[in-house]
């Protein structure tokens, strides 16, 4: 009765570090909710919409959809195959169709894509990227993929402008323009939690 005994808890820190802002929407803030809905990239296949952003005083999450007809069978959507592939084969360059591909332009031309490695070195919690951080989570299956897309940090004034494509599902590079003024407006509303939180 006593050869499997259950195992000592292991011991947790106290202090939990923070993401830091340019890696995840913070915690410690009340974020506003801006409605966008807008269809940015389409084709007999498939489509990709916009359904809002999460505006927050340093960054904005972006909902992003992606729907494809029931019959059309997904390989890679996310790119975590690819990424892997890469891992493996670093000095193969060619991207595959079947990764979908999303990106940003500020008005200033600084721009970031889903493809970017601009994190995750030895100092990735104390020193932001050099431009754009664009971070993708989410998921799905079948017909239906959800994204929320971090975007950090906020956008100049000016246009905002998505950039997508999806080979696979014949969904050409396509461009959808907006403007950053609400956002902006949305963001000094956002609520920090704690007088120190960031």
């Amino acid at each position: 009765m006593d050869f499997f005994r259950v195992p000592p808890r292991p011991e947790r820190p106290l202090n939990v570090p923070k993401m830091p802002d340019w890696i995840h929407k913070p915690s410690g803030e009340i974020g506003v909710l801006l409605p966008h809905a807008a269809v940015i990239g389409r084709s007999n296949q498939a489509l990709v919409a916009l359904a809002g952003f999460h505006v927050y005083s340093q960054g904005v999450e972006i909902f992003l959809m992606l729907r494809t007809l029931s019959d059309v069978v997904l390989e890679d959507p996310t790119g975590f195959r690819e990424l892997m592939r890469r891992r493996i084969d670093p000095i193969n360059d060619s991207l595959p169709d079947t990764v979908f591909r999303f990106g940003v332009e500020f008005s200033d031309g600084r721009r970031a894509t889903s493809l970017d490695m601009n994190w995750g070195g030895p100092d990735w919690q104390t020193k932001p990227p050099p431009s754009i951080h664009l971070g993708m989570t989410g998921g799905g299956g079948g017909a239906t993929f959800d994204w929320q897309v971090w975007l950090w940090p906020l956008p100049p004034p000016g246009v905002l402008t998505f950039v997508c494509e999806y080979p696979q599902v014949g969904v050409a590079l396509t461009r959808y323009e907006v403007e950053a003024a609400p956002i902006l407006e949305a963001a000094s509303q956002s609520i920090k939690l704690w007088e120190d939180a960031r």
